[in-house]
């Protein structure tokens, strides 16, 4: 399939397609094989600016969405330095406490920005702890 350009938001995608429209009776076909394996060709062009233009609505819609999520989502991003509570899992809360035991534990000093969202932290000893940790 070729490369459709990446869709800026700009532009209406509508004015980039071109529509096909083709229709077939019931039992048109049969006594007209001729025109039909001439028509055939022609139907399969068709089709395939069909599936183009399917493709590019469909890219257009995917990047709306993105920018919407984007818009809406607040990225954290933290320095290292910076000081961070953990939060607690089923895993590594104490069972005795119950719910009304803590839900955070730390603070954690951060040491290193391993990759997006993810940090390698350290308690306030220096000991570093054996995973990284996404936020």
């Amino acid at each position: 399939m070729s490369e459709v350009p990446k869709y800026d938001g700009t532009s209406d995608p509508q004015e980039h397609i071109t529509t096909y429209t083709t229709a077939v009776k019931g039992n048109d076909l049969a006594p007209h094989e001729e025109s039909n394996d001439e028509a055939m060709p022609i139907n399969l062009e068709l089709l395939e600016g069909c599936r183009d233009l399917a493709y590019v609505i469909m890219a257009a819609q995917k990047q709306r969405i993105e920018r919407y999520y984007n818009r809406k989502d607040n990225f954290h991003f933290f320095k290292v330095g910076d000081l961070v509570l953990r939060k607690l899992t089923l895993k590594t809360r104490d069972l005795n406490m119950g719910k009304l035991g803590p839900t955070w534990e730390g603070p954690y000093r951060i040491s290193a920005v391993i990759g997006k969202g993810s940090y390698e932290l350290e308690n306030q000893n220096g000991d570093k702890l054996p995973s990284n940790w996404n936020v």
